[in-house]
């Protein structure tokens, strides 16, 4: 008998172990492929931060994947003196141009499809990896990680506005407590498209490397779904 409860003990310790490893599955071996930005910043912030999750790809599963900023937005006009155009910015119009067409089929008209829900979609991510990621707010590049969304369900889902990805920051506050240290941009009016993902097909997007003085527990909170929680910082003000 005692050695029966000892074995039993012996599992119960490696399940709760296994339990809080990262499982990363389709998103382990994906090569992530981005344009260089110089002097990237890691976000250090005293208040309520705006939620700015781009979506960077849209798509099929990948051994190499590249991302975009502003995915969702046109490619930039062509300029009136060619030699006015910078090369770093002629590159991404371009790349924008060859993909835009490809991007469409991805925007819906109307609200006739799924929600992200639990059960529906996969949300991987390694917090200690690193890309970079362009804030649309104070218009400056970030240190930031990936995060992996697939579609796991056999309908299509929404997700919302085009562009913005609803991705919400929580942090545990002293007592214990969720709360949301960012906000979703409001946009006010109907002209928006939703991006839509089919069965199968993931996005990325991303979130900033926070730094504060605060050391915590964090997780991402999309509608009713909630991530794995992971080790990280933000300023104490956050939470106001």
């Amino acid at each position: 008998m005692d050695f029966m409860k000892k074995l039993i003990a012996i599992f119960t310790v490696l399940s709760l172990i296994s339990c809080k490893k990262e499982v990363q599955t389709f998103s382990k071996n994906i090569t992530i492929i981005q344009d260089s930005v110089q002097n990237l910043k890691i976000k250090n912030i005293k208040e309520k931060d705006y939620a700015t999750s781009n979506i960077m790809y849209i798509g099929k599963i990948k051994d190499s994947l590249e991302l975009l900023d502003n995915l969702f937005l046109p490619p930039p006009p062509e300029p009136l003196v060619s030699s006015n155009e910078d090369k770093k910015w002629k590159k991404y119009r371009l790349k924008k141009e060859m993909i835009w067409e490809d991007l469409m089929k991805y925007l819906k008209d109307f609200h006739k499809y799924q929600l992200i829900k639990k059960g529906n979609i996969t949300l991987e991510f390694n917090e200690k990896d690193t890309i970079i990621s362009f804030d649309d707010i104070n218009l400056d590049y970030y240190k930031s990680f990936p995060i992996y969304i697939k579609n796991v369900s056999k309908d299509t889902l929404s997700l919302g506005t085009e562009g913005y990805f609803p991705l919400i920051l929580e942090a545990k506050n002293k007592k214990g407590k969720w709360i949301e240290v960012n906000k979703f941009p409001y946009n006010c009016g109907s002209f928006f498209k939703l991006v839509c993902l089919p069965p199968n097909e993931i996005i990325i997007t991303s979130m900033f490397h926070y730094k504060g003085n605060y050391k915590t527990k964090l997780r991402f909170k999309i509608l009713d779904f909630v991530s794995r929680e992971y080790d990280g910082s933000i300023n104490e003000e956050q939470f106001r």
